[in-house]
């Protein structure tokens, strides 16, 4: 959800990158991005920026847009071998993006992929404690990962 209240959904359809206001029930959502590659995941910045994560022939893509500037194109983040299926936020702003060659904590300052931390099997969605302490990631093999935030240690 946009710091606004309004919320940001991508498709893997129809690869369309949307913000929806849902104080204007009945309106269209406006169209920020329309990415080249299919959307397997989205989160937002506490800036109000949009990270998503992206599917491809050539490797996964997480790229970053700004819904204030719709149709500007988005800004790429970082890439992974195959597809990127996972992106939360830490409490610190690093940004997690997740796929098949594991979990990868991003630093949004210089871009740097920082860590990389293993995961069990190919990571599909992620999820943040509510103390924002320990980072969750459930992959593939039917099972979830979990790292303490600050440390980035797998318990």
């Amino acid at each position: 959800m946009l710091p606004d209240g309004r919320v940001v959904t991508g498709s893997t359809y129809d690869r369309r990158v949307l913000v929806w206001d849902p104080a204007q029930p009945g309106t269209g959502p406006v169209e920020i991005g329309r990415p080249e590659l299919a959307v397997g995941a989205v989160t937002v910045l506490p800036d109000g920026r949009v990270v998503t994560g992206h599917s491809g022939f050539d490797g996964g893509r997480v790229l970053v847009w700004d819904p204030a500037e719709p149709g500007t194109g988005p800004a790429e983040l970082g890439r992974h071998e195959g597809v990127v299926q996972a992106v939360a936020v830490l409490p610190d702003g690093r940004v997690v993006t997740g796929g098949l060659d594991g979990v990868r904590l991003r630093n949004m300052q210089d871009g740097s992929p920082g860590t990389l931390l293993a995961c069990a099997a190919y990571a599909l969605a992620s999820s943040l404690s509510p103390s924002g302490a320990r980072l969750y990631i459930g992959h593939a093999a039917g099972g979830i990962s979990s790292w303490e935030v600050r440390a980035a240690t797998q318990t």
